[in-house]
């Protein structure tokens, strides 16, 4: 940032007061911004003014897995938005939640499937329909301690794939290389093994019994909502311990329950 620079919130500011106008915060073509957070403030007073709301959108990563960009979108925006537009993105689109859908894209987009993805991974066939190698297309320009290569292994049924990267095991979320053979092969669809249910829109469905009564299939018969049962609990709670710390200080001033005087044996 550069002290003697305008703010493009000032720069607004300043034409507002030399011509006002209807709104006082007016993004323009062209603004920059010294970081992501001012430019969000920014338009984050823009739609206050006009009567909505922003949130941060889909972003995307280069090959030093540095944010490049970042989409400010409106809050009411919804729907997934795809990178590849292929089979098995499609699929993911309908079965993960927004914000494991956006992940599910940063890999496929990593690994190049589609064809996309400056970063994208070439495909070695090692045994057809059992074995195959995904290599960084810059493997020599990547550091001695990178690794380039990662070896997948499919079974026999075509319903499981094993990355060395151990990416699945360790997030539950399949991994850009294996993203990228199952494009290579051809898989219209994600393997229901490489599904869970966590990580889906129907994840309410496995909530745990103290708090089963807010599963989707139970909701509807219900008239109040997860926040304010939490809100009623907490609040039944915090009586409970005035109670408690009321009761202990009549008893250490000699009062009984209704704040008489007491005589102690």
């Amino acid at each position: 940032p550069c002290a003697g620079r305008v703010t493009p919130l000032e720069e607004t500011i300043r034409k507002y007061a030399d011509k006002p106008t209807e709104n006082v915060v007016k993004p323009e073509i062209g603004m920059s911004f010294d970081s992501l957070g001012e430019a969000y403030d920014f338009y984050n007073l823009y739609s206050w003014e006009l009567g909505f709301g922003i949130r941060y959108g889909k972003s995307r990563l280069n090959v030093e897995r540095t944010k490049c960009t970042q989409e400010i979108v409106c809050g009411c925006s919804s729907g997934a938005v795809t990178r590849t537009n292929i089979a098995i993105e499609r699929h993911a689109s309908k079965i993960y939640t927004r914000k494991m859908f956006e992940q599910f894209g940063e890999n496929l987009f990593e690994g190049g499937g589609g064809g996309g993805g400056e970063g994208a991974y070439q495909i070695e066939e090692v045994e057809k329909k059992k074995k195959y190698i995904a290599r960084h297309n810059d493997a020599e320009k990547r550091e001695r301690w990178s690794k380039v290569a990662y070896e997948v292994t499919i079974s026999d049924d075509v319903d499981w794939f094993d990355c060395e990267c151990g990416q699945f095991a360790h997030t539950g979320m399949l991994c850009c290389h294996a993203l990228k053979v199952m494009d290579y092969i051809g898989v219209q669809e994600i393997p229901k093994r490489h599904i869970l249910k966590r990580w889906t829109k129907d994840a309410r469905d496995i909530l745990p019994q103290h708090i089963a009564h807010f599963q989707k299939d139970q909701a509807v018969n219900q008239s109040f909502t997860c926040r304010s049962s939490t809100l009623y609990l907490h609040a039944m709670e915090l009586v409970r311990i005035g109670g408690c710390i009321r009761a202990c200080t009549w008893e250490d001033e000699g009062l009984d329950t209704r704040g008489n005087s007491s005589s102690r044996n």
